[in-house]
């Protein structure tokens, strides 16, 4: 849990994630991407979240490469992990 508390932080204090949704919108949400994905998956009540944005990948140091495969593998499982976060 430590760790996924540290990722959401870090998710926080940096401009990234947009997330889009399958009809092409943005998807805004009141909790970080991390913690919207642990609780409902990748399903928001206009859609399903496809892809969201993240810099290039020459400008990733390898931790935060391993974030960002983290959150599409939650994206691409499409399932809730946790239930009570």
């Amino acid at each position: 849990m430590k760790r996924i508390e540290f990722i959401r932080q870090q998710l926080k204090d940096c401009q990234y994630p947009v997330v889009i949704i399958e009809t092409g919108q943005r998807f805004d949400s009141d909790a970080d991407l991390i913690t919207y994905l642990l609780k409902n998956g990748a399903n928001t009540p206009d859609g399903r979240i496809v892809r969201y944005s993240k810099p290039d990948k020459g400008d990733i140091d390898p931790f935060s490469m391993s974030l960002y495969e983290f959150i599409d593998s939650m994206i691409e499982a499409d399932t809730v992990i946790i239930d009570d976060i």
